[in-house]
Order: structure tokens, then sequence, then C-alpha cells
């Protein structure tokens, strides 16, 4: 047994859930981590201290009400895919919902029209209805790049 004097600490505890998530197949988060393919880099499986000194080095360390995040929603817990970023930032990185109809987030159908919506300072706000979800996509992207925002630039699928 290797005594590290890490038990109680905040970093140990993203250690214990990231492991819980990858792979607990009973946890209620299993499906959308392990269940998904998602792992941890081998060397951090059974070495908190090795996993705790890589997230210690990277940038935003430390600063108060940051979350640790996978840069790749889809990738692995490892190296170069982590980070320190914003709740909201992580939130962004999500992926999209299994019961989104559209394919698209802020973006769903309406009395026969598509509606792009996005939330700014957390209240939803309606960017319009169009014929098209291609034309909403496009409407929100703009907002997003208008504002400055965090939010991710989705990439416009066209139907031909």
């Amino acid at each position: 047994m290797i005594i590290h004097g890490l038990y109680k600490t905040k970093e140990y505890e993203i250690w214990r859930s990231i492991k819980s998530r990858c792979y607990y197949k009973k946890g209620k988060r299993y499906k959308d981590y392990g269940g998904r393919g998602i792992r941890v880099y081998r060397s951090w499986i059974h070495d908190a201290k090795s996993f705790i000194d890589y997230i210690k080095s990277l940038d935003n360390y430390g600063v108060v009400g940051l979350q640790l995040d996978r840069i790749n929603n889809d990738g692995n817990y490892e190296p170069d895919n982590l980070r320190w970023t914003t709740p909201h930032k992580n939130m962004c990185n999500q992926r999209i919902r299994i019961d989104n109809k559209s394919g698209y987030s802020g973006i769903r159908k309406r009395n026969n029209k598509w509606q792009a919506r996005i939330k700014v300072n957390k209240i939803e706000k309606h960017l319009g209805y169009f014929d098209t979800k291609e034309e909403a996509v496009i409407r929100r992207n703009n907002f997003i790049l208008e504002n400055n925002m965090d939010e991710k630039i989705q990439d416009v699928k066209w139907n031909m």
C-alpha cells in the first residue's frame, strides 16, 4: 500500500470520481463515460499521485472556481486532453444530448420552424425562427462570434 497523504484533498476526489465514472458499471454516470469508451490514462489508474502531479502542472491550477475538463469531450482522461476551465466553458464542452432531434446545440423545431437560442448569463435568449435548421445554426454561430462567447461554433451540415 502506498501512503501519499492525498486522500482528503480535492485533487484526490477528482481522481477517484473520474475512475468511478469510467470503470464502475453500476455508477449513475458510467453510461456517459465508461459506457462510451472513455478511459483513464494507464499510468494514472492506480497512481493518484502521478495524476495529481500532472493536473497541478496545468495552466490555471489553483485558480478558485475552475474545474478540470477534457478538451476533447469524446477523448480520454489523459495528458494533453485536460485543462482547468470555468464551469460555463466546461458546460459548453458537452456532447449533444441523446434526445436532441436537430443534431445541434441550441436548435429545436417549434411551430414548423427552427428556433435558435442560447444562454446568456444563465438566461435563455431567443435568437429567432428560421425555415431551415442550417440558417438557425448560422444565426447562433454569428451571435456567439459577435458577442465573443465561449460557446462552441458548430459545423453546419448542409442537406443537399
